[in-house]
């Protein structure tokens, strides 16, 4: 599985129709809020922006998945490729703009198109945070033996909501309507150490989430069936 996805699966808690391929899935999100990132000393160690640029999703039986990246340049065929552990590397440079994070939230059961709602239920759904900090772009080198990627040449933050709530409905072939709030966070620089370095956020905000069929493949929903 390529380094990517394992670093997703473990911010998400493992291991510790066809959809529109052009840009402007964002015209109908509206999600937005700051990151602040602590150190083992509780001081800021970073900080980074959720602008919700563009919005996509899928459900497969009662699973549900919708990812929020703040590049106005990301498509469905962009986030695919990225998810997708099998074949070669895949340049993720459309998903991500520096300081900026992205969002993934993955409902594992239990979800059909008339909703589903959050509210203190911490381990209702899993999430992956992903921020690309600083000035840098994604670079093609081997940081794993003979595992082969694109990473980001500054430090990324990869994270997972703890304190949040989250309404989410439709599916099926339809465009997903999508509200939440973080306001904690646990998470770590993943290819630096695992040392935790939590955040606070006020990240809140709506979405009309584009159906991307071309998701009900990739690796980490397998991951989950």
């Amino acid at each position: 599985m390529a380094a990517r996805n394992v670093a997703i699966l473990m911010s998400m808690g493992f291991m510790i129709g066809a959809c529109g391929d052009g840009a402007g899935a964002g015209s109908g999100v509206d999600i937005n809020g700051t990151l602040s990132i602590s150190n083992p000393s509780g001081d800021e160690e970073a900080s980074a922006v959720v602008d919700g640029q563009a919005a996509f999703g899928v459900t497969v039986g009662e699973l549900a998945m919708i990812y929020v990246s703040s590049s106005p340049d990301a498509t469905c065929g962009d986030l695919a490729g990225y998810l997708d552990s099998v074949g070669e590397a895949f340049d993720p440079s459309a998903l991500f703009v520096q300081d900026r994070c992205n969002l993934l939230m993955l409902v594992a059961e239990g979800y059909t198109a008339d909703g589903i709602s959050f509210v203190d239920d911490p381990y209702g759904a899993t999430w992956s945070i992903s921020c690309t900090l600083g000035s840098g772009e994604f670079v093609y080198e081997e940081r794993d033996t003979n595992d082969w990627d694109y990473y980001w040449s500054n430090r990324h933050w990869q994270g997972n909501a703890q304190d949040w709530t989250a309404s989410l409905s439709g599916g099926d072939g339809q465009d997903f309507a999508f509200e939440i709030a973080i306001n904690e966070l646990n998470g770590n620089f993943p290819y630096e150490d695992f040392t935790a370095y939590p955040a606070t956020a006020d990240v809140t905000g709506t979405a009309t989430v584009e159906w991307c069929d071309d998701l009900s493949s990739a690796a980490l929903i397998d991951a989950y069936l």
